[in-house]
């Protein structure tokens, strides 16, 4: 089973923002870069492009994904422990799981 951490960028969102920056500064408009990129095999929205088009241009630096907050991502650990304690006791609560009381 695999885990998507949360909040945090693909390997290929991180690509497509640099192919983006990069032709930003290149001066080119977001239109050509749409152009150009559908030629490839690339798979973005036109918005997602116009978006970041503009953040680029306005001295965005990052192509990587600022931290968020609200819920925290999983870990492969979390889940196989928690999985370990529903096995050993099926009648445990959510909270006690929760709660930290697994053992």
């Amino acid at each position: 089973m695999q885990i998507k951490q949360l909040g945090m960028a693909t390997p290929l969102k991180i690509k497509h923002r640099c192919v983006i920056k990069f032709w930003v500064n290149s001066n080119m408009t977001p239109c050509k870069l749409i152009k150009l990129m559908e030629k490839g095999d690339t798979n973005i929205l036109r918005s997602i492009v116009f978006g970041l088009h503009k953040k680029f241009r306005d001295g965005l630096e990052d192509v990587s994904d600022r931290p968020r907050t609200g819920r925290p991502g999983r870990s492969e650990q979390d889940v196989t422990r928690i999985r370990d304690a529903i096995s050993e006791d099926r009648r445990k609560s959510v909270r006690e799981i929760s709660d930290g009381n697994l053992r």
